[in-house]
């Protein structure tokens, strides 16, 4: 059976991924914990966003057993049923649609901040989140 792979939406998402401010400040950060990170942004906004179109992001193999266990903590949390983390396609769809949410408001803070602002905007939205707990 093939390797499942976590995918992000079309070039232009892949091309921000790679040249995100935020992200990319993130130091020494692998590429799954950048999309967990992204996909955490999304549940907390609340909203999964289709993706049209993929890019191929990561292969199965590359996760760590505690990033899929927080893509499964997501997929139950979304779902309300613990049984789909036995889908791992769909578990794979849920946090793929939470990161594209992610993703899209990482975007958005970079294209309306100065360079070098993005990173302080993004950390102010997380510390009111966090407040929010």
């Amino acid at each position: 059976m093939a390797q499942l792979r976590l995918n992000i939406e079309s070039d232009d998402i892949l091309k921000f991924y790679k040249g995100s401010e935020i992200l990319n400040n993130m130091a020494q950060v692998e590429r799954i914990d950048q999309f967990v990170v992204a996909m955490a942004v999304g549940y907390d906004l609340g909203s999964k966003t289709p993706l049209n179109g993929t890019k191929s992001l990561i292969l199965e193999s590359s996760i760590s057993k505690d990033n899929l266990a927080l893509l499964n903590i997501v997929a139950i949390a979304d779902t309300g049923d613990v049984k789909i983390i036995s889908d791992k396609k769909q578990v794979f769809k849920i946090a793929e649609q939470y990161a594209n949410t992610g993703i899209k408001y990482l975007q958005n803070i970079e294209r309306s901040s100065q360079y070098g602002e993005a990173c302080d905007k993004f950390e102010e939205s997380v510390n009111s989140a966090c407040e929010d707990l």
